[in-house]
């Protein structure tokens, strides 16, 4: 099943809580302010296959669609709505990181 990582199938990772994602692309084919992430402890971070991922939707969209989307490589606070459902995510908001 596209966006779901082996791990999801065998019952053993957590979806409850907020968990951090990688946006690897933001280019949204529906227009909705959507982005393709992978999920740390959910997904296989050094996997770089795009089946490796999921679209996760923007939990608070913009008035038509106009609002400032993530770029690749940001990293956003992302939140599963339904813990049995690994399909069923929303983006929030980004975390903040220090330059060195």
């Amino acid at each position: 099943m596209l966006g779901i990582d082996q791990l999801l199938t065998t019952g053993d990772v957590d979806l409850s809580g907020i968990k951090i994602a990688q946006v690897i692309d933001n280019y949204d084919p529906l227009c909705i302010e959507r982005v393709l992430v992978r999920v740390v402890g959910v997904h296989d971070m050094s996997n770089d296959v795009p089946e490796n991922a999921i679209w996760a939707r923007h939990m608070a969209p913009s008035k038509a669609s106009s609002g400032e989307i993530p770029d690749i490589g940001d990293w956003l606070y992302v939140t599963f709505l339904n813990s049995e459902d690994p399909m069923s995510i929303i983006w929030w908001g980004w975390l903040r990181t220090v330059n060195s």
